[in-house]
């Protein structure tokens, strides 16, 4: 299957805890998951489709393929592409393993495609709508809080991904000095820091 893999930079809303996650049902070879869902994305007249994961910047080769050893941040995988129907984007972190989570999509285009099997729509309504659905504004997550603080600072978006708090309030200072706009700094960055740090609190005590 063509398409581009990424790494995520926000995860649309709230990550599911471990404990919340499931193991995997599904007993296929992830070939046979591109497989399908290739299947999938044909009948929607796909194009630009874009795959993302938690993986780190090294973890994806150019060709698109993971490499075999890593393992990444969280299971959570995205799926976006322009279709018939528009731009559409699904996402989901419910099994413990990411290319589960990739067949889960999959499985839940398909069945979204029965919707119009079975006459019940003719128009497409149902990608439309639950994409619509799936693509609330970014919340402020406390992952999302790590990556606009490292990214305000000048580091690599995954930099504080499993940092302890001292780390996370000594890379907020130094974001804080570049964005800040009484040194020239964007107004609006620096509000986002601030409220991604406000994210963090009181897990975080800032200091001087």
């Amino acid at each position: 299957m063509k398409y581009e893999h990424r790494i995520i930079t926000d995860w649309p809303g709230e990550l599911r805890p471990f404990t919340a996650r499931t193991s995997t049902p599904f007993k296929v070879t992830w070939e046979q998951t591109l497989d399908d869902l290739e299947r999938e994305l044909e009948k929607l007249r796909a194009k630009d489709v874009i795959l993302e994961t938690a993986h780190r910047d090294g973890d994806v080769r150019m060709n698109g393929t993971v490499n075999a050893s890593a393992t990444p941040l969280h299971p959570g995988v995205i799926l976006s592409f322009d279709s018939k129907h528009g731009p559409l984007r699904y996402f989901t972190d419910t099994y413990n393993v990411w290319r589960a989570n990739v067949r889960a999509i999959g499985l839940g285009l398909e069945a979204l495609r029965a919707v119009d099997r079975y006459g019940i729509s003719g128009r497409g309504e149902q990608y439309t709508g639950f994409a619509r659905l799936m693509a609330a504004k970014l919340a402020m997550t406390p992952e999302r809080a790590r990556t606009v603080i490292a990214e305000r600072a000048g580091l690599n978006r995954t930099a504080l991904f499993g940092a302890d708090d001292e780390q996370i309030a000594m890379v907020y200072r130094m974001a804080a000095k570049r964005t800040h706009p009484d040194v020239g700094g964007d107004k609006d960055q620096f509000q986002e820091l601030e409220e991604a740090m406000e994210k963090l609190r009181p897990a975080v005590e800032v200091g001087a």
